[in-house]
């Protein structure tokens, strides 16, 4: 690294100044804009305080397993370590972990498509899109799981020996899953990747071999925490039924949450669903069995209404992707307001400032959107055939981004989708937005010099 710093010394001032200056917004962003933690962001805040204060992972005096347990458990020891709860602590991480993903990206695109327009365009959005600025504001996994998930694609891209290279990724991968449980999956993704740019299929499964063992290993003991608590085999979290059923039901007409009271079910599994609510707190957080009572229904129902499903499924993914930035607003600054006699503006300006701030994050947002699913559906046959084909490879730069993002948008077809949740996959999209501007203004370019 020092090496290369040497021998590319305008490169890497550029970069320390793009950092210094996102860092300074994003400083200037958590300390100014005031925000209540809400909802799931809540929930992660108070799991921590409770492990900081000596309560363990508890919610409402019982254990709890709803959500990946690894970012509460993490910021709870740094609360502890430190001797405070202050939420600016989480802030503060999120903003050290947000500019090291902006590092990150700059060595998967020196990677993956080292051509400077492409490299400083995605480097200059991870700097500056409003989104990623505005998430370091709120106590959530969206900035730590964008950081995992950038430094384990930028170590699949690296040269390190093999039996380096896949045991470490076996334990990103438990990393992810403690974070996101749906990357109990990732294996098979890693497999898929190996096999697809080395067509060696013996060394793909051995990979993923060794990356599920290294994986399983890592999560093994909250597993056992899991069945010590609840009696049964629960890896990560318990929550999958309960949001599969709520967003997948014929009174579902959005593809998002919804209260399950309104969902029309048969009489027994709304009393058993009560029952156990009841028991434990009154709280479907702190319900263990439900998973076992909803995921039933909700996969019968999903196998019985196919059409009905997939009319969600998409729903789901233009929520995600094609809904505009409300959620800036919704979550990360949700406290701000006019104050005319702290104020240097009239509030006529200041409401003006806040419309141009979610205009500007919607075209940003489009344009990425647009550019990463194109790049996804363009590419998707490629793939499809390569995967069926013992001698065509593929390269990094197209299937990285492409079979990261196919998977996590997978997972949203099927449970649930809102802006909030693109959040892991704007680095990704951004990545493909600028190979695919870069390339576009290339081939222009080439077209203009033809005809003249």
């Amino acid at each position: 690294m020092k090496a290369w710093i040497a021998e590319n010394r305008r490169t890497s001032l550029a970069l320390a100044i793009l950092l210094v200056f996102s860092t300074l917004v994003r400083v200037w962003f958590i300390t100014q804009i005031p925000t209540i933690q809400q909802f799931d962001f809540e929930t992660y805040y108070q799991l921590a305080v409770n492990v900081a204060t000596g309560q363990g992972y508890t919610l409402g005096g019982y254990p709890v397993a709803w959500q990946g347990m690894l970012y509460s458990t993490a910021l709870g020891v740094v609360f502890k370590l430190l001797g405070t709860t202050d939420v600016m602590v989480a802030k503060i991480l999120n903003i050290a972990m947000s500019e090291a993903t902006i590092l990150f990206v700059f060595i998967l695109m020196r990677r993956l498509y080292n051509k400077p327009f492409a490299v400083w365009t995605a480097v200059g959005l991870m700097a500056f899109m409003p989104q990623q600025i505005a998430y370091c504001n709120v106590v959530g996994t969206e900035v730590v799981t964008a950081f995992v998930l950038s430094f384990t694609m930028m170590m699949m891209t690296t040269s390190l020996k093999p039996t380096v290279k896949y045991p470490i990724l076996g334990l990103l991968s438990a990393v992810l899953s403690l974070l996101k449980p749906f990357y109990l999956a990732y294996p098979l993704v890693l497999a898929v990747y190996a096999w697809l740019t080395e067509k060696d299929l013996k060394a793909a499964i051995v990979k993923f071999a060794v990356v599920f063992c290294v994986m399983w290993l890592a999560i093994m003991p909250w597993s056992i925490r899991n069945y010590q608590k609840y009696h049964r085999f629960i890896p990560i979290s318990y929550n999958s039924g309960f949001n599969l059923f709520i967003n997948n039901n014929a009174q579902n007409v959005h593809g998002g949450w919804m209260d399950y009271h309104e969902i029309e079910m048969p009489a027994a599994l709304a009393e058993a669903i009560d029952a156990e609510v009841d028991a434990h707190g009154a709280s479907v957080k702190t319900s263990p069995n439900l998973e076992v009572m909803m995921k039933p229904y909700a996969k019968t129902w999903m196998v019985e209404n196919p059409v009905e499903f997939l009319k969600l499924g998409v729903i789901r993914t233009q929520a995600t992707y094609f809904s505009g930035a409300w959620d800036i607003s919704a979550w990360t600054m949700n406290a701000l307001t006019y104050d005319e006699t702290d104020s240097a503006i009239d509030v006529y300006t200041y409401q003006r400032n806040l419309n141009l701030l979610r205009a500007v994050s919607d075209i940003l947002l489009a344009f990425v959107s647009t550019f990463g699913c194109l790049f996804v559906f363009m590419n998707s046959w490629r793939i499809l055939k390569s995967l069926f084909n013992q001698h065509t490879k593929l390269r990094p730069s197209m299937l990285l981004p492409v079979i990261n993002l196919a998977f996590i948008s997978v997972v949203y077809f099927v449970y649930e989708g809102q802006p909030r949740y693109n959040f892991i996959t704007l680095f990704m999209l951004i990545i493909c937005f600028a190979i695919g501007l870069e390339f576009l203004l290339a081939q222009m370019k080439k077209y203009s010099e033809e005809r003249v």
